[in-house]
């Protein structure tokens, strides 16, 4: 791109001119006039999805984002991103510069009382803070901060990797007042975040950011297990079962009775975890150990139907039994494996290698769009919502056949009978006993 000189008496004289919020223009209010019926919608609602679709689409194109990085919104704006940060990017310590009001109140985040308290270099306003070639190597930082465009003074900051930023550790820039207006290679950062009110003239009560595949596995979650990994090399594993559940509280959380078994404590909330099957610090080895005995996760960019197919043709036990299997498919529970074999017509006891190849691919991709539907309504619902029905779907027509004494889907009878040491629910109309045989 060629380079740019104003003259000197079109420059403006407050160097923070262009960083405070955009005039909404006429037209942007007469479109949302237009189109007033998406507002007070369900979240869940196809329009609402389709809308931040076609925003996560248009900025990944605009920011021309590197493969494996993914569009991350959500409410509050930047102060909330601060804290989400605080809860879930820096593992135990950051590094911030702070030379103005923004770049201050990340750092003053970051001091939250489960992490180190972080390590700062400060400026005198109007002027750029920078590391020392060798302090982030010696001071244990797993996140470095700092902003793009400081907002309280226009100072700006090359979006780059600093020098001694050790091995793993995020590079995190706030973009607000910079993003759309200022040219950078967001492979430079792990997550390039901001509030849409300035260059892009929208809503600050809004963040959006632009997370790096580095970023994004910080806290991973494989099959029914989650994975949090700490910059000491251990991993957090927990894996709720059945009764398992976090609870947040308003902090000062009241003193723990019972069974506690993790307690997470920041601002302004606590998360207790009560009732897991699992909750347990793992070394790399046990890790490792853990996710080797583990099929595909369909709900994972890495996960393999190809692999998922190879480990049913070695199985001669019944289908119904293989898809409880976490070595078979991570992630399936009773719930699930009822409702997707009586989608597809197949009965449960039919032996899993008996499956034809489209029939194992169509196992895979159901499964990938039932649990796919289920993160989006944090909830399990297999069917879709009948017409006119608005609200929560009630839990007797969110399953087809799952506990239900009729089948949702032709009326007849649902037989029970155990298979794997659980209940298995399937319809004898739907799902035929003569296809144990491949008829």
């Amino acid at each position: 791109m060629p380079s740019l000189t104003l003259p000197p008496e079109l420059l403006p004289t407050d160097g923070r001119f262009g960083c405070g919020p955009s005039k909404i223009r006429t037209e942007q209010l007469a479109h949302l006039s237009a189109n007033a019926d998406i507002l007070g919608t369900s979240h869940r609602q196809a329009p609402v999805k389709q809308l931040v679709a076609r925003v996560r689409t248009a900025l990944a194109d605009l920011f021309n984002v590197p493969a494996g990085f993914e569009v991350i919104l959500g409410n509050g704006g930047s102060t909330a991103f601060w804290d989400a940060a605080a809860f879930s990017l820096i593992e135990r310590r950051s590094a911030h510069l702070s030379f103005g009001e923004f770049g201050a109140k990340f750092a003053s985040a970051a001091s939250a009382p489960w992490l180190e308290a972080p390590f700062i270099v400060t400026a005198a306003a109007g002027t750029r803070a920078e590391f020392e070639a060798d302090a982030l190597s010696t001071a244990g930082i797993d996140l470095v901060a700092w902003p793009h465009n400081e907002t309280s003074t226009g100072v700006m900051t090359p979006v780059v990797r600093a020098a001694g930023t050790p091995a793993g550790a995020l590079t995190v820039v706030d973009a607000t007042s910079a993003a759309g207006g200022i040219q950078f290679d967001a492979s430079k950062t792990d997550v390039y975040y901001f509030a849409p009110q300035k260059n892009l003239g929208s809503d600050g009560g809004l963040w959006f950011a632009l997370f790096s595949p580095a970023a994004i596995e910080r806290v991973e979650a494989y099959g029914k297990h989650l994975l949090y990994r700490w910059s000491s090399g251990d991993t957090l594993h927990v894996h709720l079962g059945l009764y398992g559940k976090f609870r947040r509280l308003h902090t000062p959380a009241p003193e723990p009775r019972g069974a506690l078994r993790l307690r997470l404590e920041g601002e302004p909330y606590t998360a207790d975890l009560r009732g897991p099957i699992a909750c347990e610090l793992l070394d790399p080895a046990r890790e490792q150990l853990l996710l080797d005995r583990l099929g595909p996760d369909p709900l994972r960019r890495d996960g393999d139907p190809e692999l998922f197919a190879a480990n049913l043709r070695r199985r001669r036990i019944p289908i119904g039994a293989a898809l409880m299997d976490q070595s078979v498919i991570a992630g399936i529970g009773n719930v699930y494996r009822a409702e997707i074999l009586l989608l597809l017509g197949i009965d449960p006891r039919r032996p899993a290698r008996e499956l034809r190849e489209e029939e194992m691919r169509a196992v895979w991709d159901t499964t990938k769009r039932l649990l796919t539907a289920g993160v989006k309504a944090n909830r399990i619902v297999t069917r879709p919502r009948r017409p006119g029905r608005k609200g929560r779907v009630p839990r007797d027509e969110a399953v087809w056949v799952y506990r239900r004494q009729d089948c949702a889907q032709c009326g007849g009878p649902v037989e029970r009978y155990e298979l794997a040491a659980r209940t298995m629910y399937a319809c004898a109309t739907c799902q035929p006993a003569a296809r144990i045989n491949g008829v």
